[in-house]
């Protein structure tokens, strides 16, 4: 899958948050505990869909161990389960890795 088809579905889906997060103006700022959390998984979401399985300076074990430490995983938040789908999206066609 080419980088382009990664970020088409990435941003098809980002788009497809639920609208509960822009309702009000606390959601909008949000806690900075939310918007520390965004940057993370956004972060983490750059990584897979233009790093794994690519020669670059962050390699597949230190992506693994990026998402590890973000405890995205065990997450439950709406923002969470999106990100986990759309890292396990756009690495769903690699055979390797």
């Amino acid at each position: 899958m080419t980088h382009c088809c990664r970020l088409l579905k990435a941003i098809l889906f980002i788009c497809l948050l639920p609208s509960t997060y822009a309702t009000s103006q606390e959601a909008v700022i949000g806690s900075s505990k939310e918007t520390q959390k965004l940057a993370e998984y956004s972060a983490l979401l750059h990584a897979v869909i233009y790093d794994w399985n690519f020669t670059s300076a962050i390699s597949n074990e230190d992506i693994k161990k990026r998402i590890e430490e973000s405890g995205i995983q065990q997450d439950e938040s709406e923002l969470s389960v999106v990100f986990r789908h759309l890292m396990a999206l756009s690495t769903a066609e690699e055979e390797q890795y």
